[in-house]
């Protein structure tokens, strides 16, 4: 399974890193490295995610979210591409697999609080 996308069976997960990526926002990409066409190719093909993990100045963190390809904007002739993409569904890395150049995990879920419709419910929650 080396290089493949998330497979929700296992949660064995293809894994990139990236700092504006989070569940509900979209976030444009520019994929230029082999490894990253791959595993977008890969992605689309099967019509799944792939795993964004957080990135921060100091590293990149074991928690992130999936995302789901919305797009391709634009396609070049060397094989790079502009997509656009959406977080969705938030996950903690429980293992990291680096035999291959694409990054890969075996996965665990969160569960995702949705933000309250309505402001008033999310004051009275906190006992405002």
């Amino acid at each position: 399974m080396m290089g493949s996308c998330s497979h929700a069976a296992d949660r064995h997960t293809a894994l990139s890193s990236e700092r504006r990526t989070f569940p509900r926002r979209r976030a444009p990409l520019h994929i230029f490295e082999p490894r990253y066409r791959r595993m977008v190719r890969e992605c689309l093909d099967a019509r799944t995610p792939f795993g964004m993990l957080l990135a921060m100045d100091d590293g990149v963190t074991h928690v992130g979210c999936t995302a789901e390809i919305l797009e391709v904007v634009k396609r070049y002739p060397d094989g790079r591409m502009d997509i656009v993409t959406v977080g969705r569904d938030p996950f903690r890395v429980v293992e990291l697999f680096t035999e291959d150049p694409l990054l890969e995990g075996q996965v665990d879920y969160l569960e995702d609080a949705k933000p309250p419709s309505n402001p008033m419910q999310a004051q009275a929650g906190r006992g405002i």
